[in-house]
């Protein structure tokens, strides 16, 4: 990553979850990046992420997916989605959320996910994420949007960005 990225912290999956949180993040930088370097998975699956933060589960989140073939949203969600692919091999899943700390707006998010191989065809995606409140963000709970596990091994960094 270049010098304006710092790792905050990393963790490798040392068993499956259907959910894991990332707390105590320090208030000192602009942006977040949440980068997810995934296990595989069981051929003919996916791994549906979602995103909630400051243990919010109420329903204030929205995101917009864009795919080669589609599109679709969700509104007054209580957690917002950023990554769905389908894979028989590793996937990468990213969430940069910006302005994470800033008290006088609302949190906005740019997601993509990817994968290389898949049952059907590689599968790659873009989110766009809002989270309704002014509340800095202090911790990011990911949480597996159809109960698959996130696979031993999967790791998991998240960066701080000094200067966006």
């Amino acid at each position: 990553m270049p010098a304006t990225y710092e790792p905050i912290t990393t963790t490798t999956l040392s068993s499956s979850v259907t959910s894991f949180t990332l707390s105590s993040i320090p208030a000192t930088y602009t942006d977040l990046l949440l980068v997810i370097d995934g296990a595989p998975i069981t051929p003919g699956t996916s791994m549906d992420s979602n995103w909630q933060v400051n243990g919010d589960t109420g329903a204030n989140y929205s995101d917009i997916r864009l795919q080669t073939t589609f599109s679709d949203r969700s509104n007054n969600a209580t957690s917002s989605r950023f990554g769905q692919p389908q894979s028989v091999g590793r996937y990468i899943q990213t969430l940069h959320i910006m302005d994470y700390a800033n008290t006088n707006i609302f949190k906005s998010t740019i997601a993509r996910s990817g994968s290389g191989t898949s049952s059907v065809a590689p599968v790659a995606e873009m989110y766009g994420g809002l989270w309704r409140s002014t509340a800095a963000i202090n911790s990011i709970t990911v949480i597996s949007g159809q109960a698959r596990n996130y696979t031993s091994g999967t790791v998991v960094t998240l960066y701080g960005i000094k200067a966006a």
